[in-house]
């Protein structure tokens, strides 16, 4: 089976661009790292380095320009964060290709990587229980499903129609030991009946919206998606370098700022003020909105940095509509 899940991920690589004899940089968790080298490896065919998420960036970085990548695969809040260190780095690292996976991948950072490393980016949707499920190709107009490998469905109570969201359920079709039936990912994402411009007549997902539990919602019941703040409410904010949503009760919300530069007092106001009242105006205008400046925003313990928290119960039905 992992044989399978292997080829499965290889597939998409190569599909992309990847060539056999690429030095692959792979930044993940040191837990995921493999434990022993493949036949490939042992042979000196493929060369893959692994480098931890929890290493310093200096650290990283400094692997990196040894390594000399041909192509780098790792979190989109991982290498989001690399990037800035990249861009002082005068080119010293020039991957061809870049591959995103295990975290929602917004266009602003899509963009700031792929600047960085001046390479194409193709992200990747995977999850632990059924390996690679889609993937974006040359024409990065959606997600092409692992049809061969799994079974997709998009619920919201019922099927949903194409460019509908739905809950994301899955049915191995490759596991012999442990069969995973009509399994709910808790992800959210809108399937297509579109065809894609790059030949390839797997189906398609148009857009993946993020975990289920990460939804917001509004002091009237309407949820709403986390990808709205990407970078909302901070459009056209250049000395934020990062922040987090965390929606701590239905009527307050919580917004973690980590600051690049110190602003202008005046500047910094204006610029709260204006979040404020555009979250307020998607919200409602009777929802608690406090801002808490901080020198860094914490990792998950996966090494993961979520965007959007949602800390009210989640034992409700989530509904879309």
């Amino acid at each position: 089976m992992l044989q399978f899940y292997a080829a499965v991920y290889n597939r998409a690589l190569l599909e992309n661009g990847l060539r056999i004899r690429d030095k692959m940089a792979v930044v993940t968790d040191p837990r995921s790292f493999p434990k022993r080298r493949s036949l490939f490896q042992r042979l000196g065919i493929t060369k893959y380095a692994y480098i931890s998420i929890f290493d310093s960036v200096e650290r990283q970085t400094a692997l990196l320009r040894d390594f000399k990548p041909d192509a780098i695969k790792g979190y989109a809040s991982s290498l989001l964060i690399l990037a800035a260190e990249i861009n002082g780095l005068e080119r010293e690292i020039k991957p061809r290709l870049v591959f995103t996976s295990a975290e929602l991948l917004e266009d602003s950072s899509r963009k700031i990587i792929s600047s960085a490393f001046d390479a194409e980016l193709f992200n990747l949707y995977a999850c632990s229980e059924f390996s690679l499920l889609a993937l974006e190709c040359k024409a990065h107009d959606g997600y092409h499903i692992n049809a061969d490998s799994v079974l997709m469905e998009f619920l919201d109570g019922e099927a949903v129609a194409s460019g509908e969201k739905g809950m994301v359920v899955c049915a191995g079709l490759y596991n012999d030991v442990m069969p995973l039936i009509r399994y709910e990912l808790k992800d959210v994402a809108d399937p297509s009946e579109g065809k894609c411009s790059c030949g390839v007549s797997l189906p398609l997902i148009k857009s993946i919206e993020g975990r289920a539990d990460d939804f917001l919602v509004a002091t009237d019941g309407r949820l709403i998606s986390p990808t709205v703040f990407f970078p909302y409410p901070f459009d056209s904010v250049d000395w934020i370098r990062q922040f987090r949503v965390i929606q701590e009760g239905r009527r307050k919300l919580v917004i973690q700022v980590a600051p690049k530069k110190a602003p202008g007092a005046q500047s910094r106001s204006q610029i709260i003020e204006a979040a404020e009242r555009k979250i307020r105006g998607l919200f409602g205008e009777d929802m608690e909105v406090s801002f808490d400046f901080v020198d860094e925003i914490p990792l998950e313990p996966s090494g993961k940095l979520r965007k959007v928290i949602s800390r009210i119960n989640s034992g409700k039905r989530f509904r879309l509509s």
